[in-house]
């Protein structure tokens, strides 16, 4: 009777505990808006329903917002911390795999060992029963032959064992790196919704950077160099992203306050705000004419340039690269000697006025498909004249001589 009754209770347990945690789950990030330093990740959930979301610690929980649409309304919200041992990003699955696979090997060699040792202790403490002259011949060789056997066994698990714990630490230390900060633990975030629609939900991470890399490619015979936009991201948020991205070059200021403009200056600032505003149009549409190919995928406005991209990046902090656009901008060569420096000639490359802002990021050059070296490009806004150089033509040397 008594079995019977534990028997249920605990029936009652395990179904109770699986329905309190059927609804939570880790949502899938939408979309993300990357600054050089930090996201802000949009998740999306429809609206009628109470779900239970989990998140990472590496979201900070003062910047969630809610975003409602149709005739969705949010009743009630709130967020606790729970523990959550062993869990690893998706990204980070196999690894993870790979270390339990480690440990086991090194836990099953080091239980060999220990019972090798005690074959040996066994071994020496054991008593013959010697009733005469051969018996004691015929022990002595069967024992130093097993001794030979768990003395040879011992010194193979030893050197086994030395290896799999080296194995073990190297993946466990790898893991270790790649995942988010406070991966045993995560925010639980409760919402109780009605209504038809979605709720976005928008929350910012510190855990994200980005920045451009360019590739730029110099005809020798026309002076046209084409060039690719790349963005360099991580990200270790423990999610992984895999949508739209935007990419901004500027961080939102959180410190923002009206101006008090002295009266004697008014007159002045407002003329420079206008200024500026019809150099932004006049910009924008000087670069949509200019390269539809990267055009549409780039805004530049006057305190941020915000490109659009998509693909994937695992929340484990790997770097990924992901194509922004390609471009052409024509400019004019030539060779440049300076023998107090170098007695090479350099390939310069002059853009006489830039048709697009060039974002401050490493470059790598290449002359008519050969790749010449590696130079980081400074910040230049459109309009403005950039000279590149594209490395040294050996073939063409200058000597200074003394008259």
């Amino acid at each position: 009777m008594y079995r019977k009754i534990f028997f249920l209770a605990a029936l009652v347990a395990l179904f109770g505990t699986v329905q309190a945690c059927a609804g939570e789950r880790t949502p899938e990030v939408k979309a993300v808006d990357v600054y050089p330093s930090g996201a802000i990740m949009y998740f999306e959930i429809a609206a009628g329903k109470t779900v239970d979301l989990e998140l990472p610690l590496t979201i900070d929980p003062e910047s969630i917002r809610f975003q409602l649409s149709g005739t969705a309304r949010i009743l009630d919200s709130s967020m606790r911390t729970v523990a959550q041992v062993g869990w690893v990003p998706s990204a980070l699955a196999d690894l993870a795999e790979e270390v339990e696979r480690a440990r086991t090997e090194k836990d099953r060699l080091s239980a060999r060992l220990e019972a090798l040792e005690q074959a040996r202790k066994h071994l020496e403490a054991a008593v013959p029963e010697i009733s005469s002259p051969g018996d004691l011949e015929a022990y002595i060789d069967g024992a130093l032959s097993k001794r030979e056997t768990i003395a040879l066994k011992t010194a193979e698990t030893t050197e086994a064992l030395s290896d799999a714990r080296t194995q073990y630490e190297i993946l466990e230390g790898e893991l270790k790196s790649r995942l988010p900060r406070e991966n045993d633990k995560m925010r639980v975030l409760t919402l109780e919704t009605v209504g038809e629609g979605t709720i976005g939900i928008l929350a910012w991470t510190s855990d994200a950077v980005w920045q451009p890399a360019y590739q730029l490619y110099l005809n020798s015979e026309t002076g046209l160099i084409e060039g690719t936009l790349q963005a360099v991201l991580s990200q270790k948020t423990g999610l992984d992203w895999n949508g739209d991205i935007s990419l901004h070059t500027v961080r939102p200021r959180q410190d923002l306050v009206t101006p008090q403009l002295d009266p004697l200056v008014v007159d002045y600032r407002e003329h420079f705000f206008r200024d500026a505003g019809e150099l932004q149009m006049r910009g924008t549409e000087m670069l949509k004419a200019a390269a539809p190919e990267l055009s549409g995928r780039v805004d530049e406005g006057l305190s941020d340039v915000r490109m659009e991209t998509s693909g994937f990046v695992p929340g484990s902090g790997d770097k990924t690269n992901l194509d922004i656009g390609v471009f052409s901008i024509p400019a004019s060569m030539e060779l440049v000697c300076v023998p107090e420096i170098a007695d090479e000639a350099w390939t310069v490359a002059t853009i006489e006025e830039l048709d697009r802002a060039i974002l401050r990021a490493a470059a790598d050059l290449y002359i008519d498909g050969k790749q010449t070296g590696t130079t980081i490009l400074e910040a230049a806004s459109m309009g403005e004249r950039m000279v590149i150089p594209f490395g040294k033509t050996p073939l063409v040397t200058a000597s200074r001589e003394e008259l």
